[in-house]
């Protein structure tokens, strides 16, 4: 199929998705790492709330 007018079109639009799919790939990685370091701070801030709601109980 090579030979086809299509095929160029086809290769055409095949390069623009794999920069479209490169740059919306390299957002959600970046979002995922602000997430987790979103998570980790929320449950290291929870801990230690925890652990001074407990000092007040004893």
């Amino acid at each position: 199929m090579a030979g086809l007018r299509t095929a160029g079109g086809c290769q055409s639009a095949q390069a623009v998705f794999d920069e479209v799919n490169q740059s919306v790939s390299a957002a959600l990685n970046g979002h995922s790492q602000k997430l987790e370091a979103a998570a980790q701070q929320y449950e290291a801030t929870d801990a230690t709330f925890g652990r001074r709601l407990q000092q007040f109980s004893r």
